[in-house]
């Protein structure tokens, strides 16, 4: 894989555990589609280290993408991140890579739904302003998993897209602490899955922590949905 050189442009707390950082390009090209991730090669402990991100931006003219990071204690990349990483440094970061995005043509006649625990939100946050910046009447629900309220990536942003856009639904679960605005209390089950309206049409996205990716995808296949319309990736 090859690298090209970037410069951090700002970075934003989002919740206790995450960061977003913005890294800019400069003059050199960078093309993407929402759903890619990027590997960052990293100066982190006494070797090279490197680490996978999903793209949470969305393509919009401007030659930056941005990346959300949770502090992780035993992962010595994302401490370094957390840590050191200071706007103005320079970062080794590969070409987009990853086929699950969203298809070329996006139809009405084929809702999504997208199914997230923790940061694994992020490349579907991406595929939704792609989605309502072209069709503000796309059918398209989120299921959203986070340990407690506090560590909801966007929600003040989900949120005022579910006001903004009848068509989609915005369904939150916490599974340590309950919360007013939450929809459900524990983990994503076949229940929940139902009240996403179950439609077999739908092409199902799912991102997470692999357990839950592996524990989605079978729950969604004994509901009936085909294992074509489940794409998905593991998230660490």
């Amino acid at each position: 894989m090859s690298y090209i050189k970037a410069r951090i442009s700002d970075i934003r707390t989002l919740t206790p555990s995450v960061k977003l950082f913005e890294i800019d390009f400069g003059s050199q090209a960078f093309a993407y589609v929402p759903g890619q991730w990027v590997n960052l090669e990293l100066q982190a402990g006494s070797a090279d280290q490197s680490a996978t991100f999903s793209i949470t931006s969305t393509p919009n003219g401007k030659n930056a993408i941005e990346i959300a990071v949770k502090r992780v204690e035993h992962l010595p990349t994302s401490l370094f991140l957390h840590e050191q990483l200071k706007i103005g440094d320079d970062i080794n970061i590969s070409q987009a890579q990853g086929n699950t995005v969203l298809p070329d043509n996006i139809s009405q006649n084929q809702p999504m739904v997208f199914i997230a625990g923790g940061t694994g939100v992020t490349p579907f946050v991406s595929m939704l302003r792609q989605i309502y910046s072209i069709d503000r009447h796309f059918q398209a629900t989120l299921l959203y998993s986070v340990t407690s309220a506090d560590e909801c990536l966007f929600y003040d942003e989900l949120y005022e897209m579910e006001k903004a856009y009848e068509s989609f639904q915005f369904l939150l679960t916490t599974t340590r602490e309950a919360a007013h605005h939450a929809d459900y209390f524990g983990r994503i089950n076949s229940e929940m899955l139902k009240l996403t309206g179950l439609d077999h049409k739908a092409q199902y996205f799912v991102c997470g922590p692999p357990q839950m990716v592996d524990d989605i995808a079978d729950l969604l296949a004994d509901l009936g949905v085909v294992e074509s319309h489940i794409h998905y990736d593991k998230w660490w």
